[in-house]
């Protein structure tokens, strides 16, 4: 159903500030059915329309738009809610359908927050059927979910970028980093897409920094249109980093350059494992520890075992652990100065009966003074192990 008389003068000139001016239709009633979707003929691209579901005769509305295009040529249909500010309906489900309504695509997310984007090719005789509901109606006939609320939705041609490209580099020196060497910080670069203010909690991209601590974002292969992006990047030991925002129009090549990521204070290194037997006994083990920041680092550091049981996964118990074992499992404490390195020593008792198929892993959690369990400043794996039936535990680092 249609926006009511009563909210269109209210509603319309801020969709028109948010939308410019794409704004060509006006959602009509009946359209509830694929056989009596509104025609809208042969659009302009881009073109935009307005509408809102409700309850009809007790049942959640469907809307369908039947639109004209190109043949072959591919199209950009996006559904927005909620998620981006423009409409109240919360989770959006678009769907596109060809002359016989054939589903040719669904899709719940794809664009910014819980807000739908379908990407299609037009058929041999240029007719697509597009469907507005809500997560989850796969049927598209309104009967099982409930689907009330106003939304936009905005038919474009699909409109790639060229690339996204740059390197992820260390804040304190600008070295590469590289997840091919020690310690391992595996690093990861997401580009995530924006609308205004809105930016999408998702990747719709990710990529691994290569050996040089480059990373690329191909628009053709990743489907990746014009719009305004921002990249996010983490890695062990590293704050998390969110870049501005930037705008990437069809077929750019954007260089972002370097994106600096902040390492924690203090840098996990070279680890020390242990053999753990089925039989029982003392597992030592150890990680070495370097303070990264020009001023002294004082804190603590302490190690969490968790095991987990052999049949659920989740089924897990977890206590800390010292250096004396756990009996009294202090933390540790840190009094380092730029540069320097320590290596923390920990160790628990494996009993004799431990049952097969159980694994352990062992972290390692650091925070600074004077309330170092409130002021955290990394937390990493040492080593993980599984419980074998020949009697020994296979230690993963």
């Amino acid at each position: 159903m249609c926006c009511s008389q009563r909210l269109i003068p209210y509603v319309l000139p801020v969709l028109l500030l948010v939308l410019g001016a794409n704004v060509q239709a006006q959602e009509t009633e009946p359209n509830n059915s694929c056989s009596d979707a509104q025609e809208q003929g042969l659009i302009p691209l881009p073109t935009t329309i307005i509408g809102e579901l409700n309850y009809i005769n007790d049942v959640s509305d469907v809307d369908f738009f039947r639109i004209q295009a190109t043949p072959g040529e591919q199209l950009q249909a996006d559904l927005a809610g909620v998620s981006t500010g423009v409409g109240t309906l919360q989770d959006p489900f678009l769907g596109a359908f060809d002359s016989n309504c054939a589903e040719l695509e669904v899709r719940n997310d794809g664009g910014i927050g819980y807000d739908a984007r379908v990407i299609v090719e037009v058929p041999d005789n240029g007719v697509i059927i597009l469907g507005v509901t809500t997560c989850c109606d796969n049927e598209f006939d309104g009967v099982e979910y409930e689907a009330v609320g106003s939304y936009v939705l905005t038919i474009d041609t699909l409109r790639l970028i060229g690339s996204v490209y740059g390197r992820l580099v260390d804040a304190f020196d600008g070295s590469p980093l590289l997840g091919d060497k020690p310690p391992y910080p595996y690093p990861t670069v997401e580009l995530r897409r924006c609308s205004g203010v809105f930016c999408d909690l998702s990747a719709i991209a990710i990529e691994s920094p290569d050996e040089f601590g480059g990373f690329s974002f191909d628009g053709v292969s990743g489907q990746l249109t014009a719009g305004v992006y921002r990249l996010v990047g983490y890695a062990a030991g590293y704050r998390q980093s969110t870049s501005t925002q930037f705008t990437v129009n069809e077929f750019d090549n954007i260089e972002f350059g370097d994106f600096a990521i902040t390492p924690f204070p203090i840098q996990f290194g070279a680890v020390q494992t242990c053999e753990i037997l089925m039989a029982g006994g003392v597992c030592k083990y150890g990680i070495e520890l370097t303070n990264q920041q020009p001023d002294r680092y004082q804190g603590e550091a302490w190690s969490t075992m968790q095991l987990f049981g052999p049949e659920v996964f989740f089924q897990k118990t977890s206590f800390q652990v010292g250096k004396a074992g756990t009996t009294n499992p202090k933390p540790q404490r840190l009094n380092l100065k730029q540069g320097q390195s320590e290596i923390l020593e920990f160790q628990f008792r494996v009993p004799s009966n431990v049952p097969e198929g159980s694994g352990v892993c062992a972290s390692i959690a650091v925070g600074s003074k004077p309330y170092p369990q409130f002021s955290g400043q990394g937390e990493q794996t040492i080593f993980c192990a599984n419980f074998q039936s020949d009697g020994n535990a296979v230690v993963l680092q």
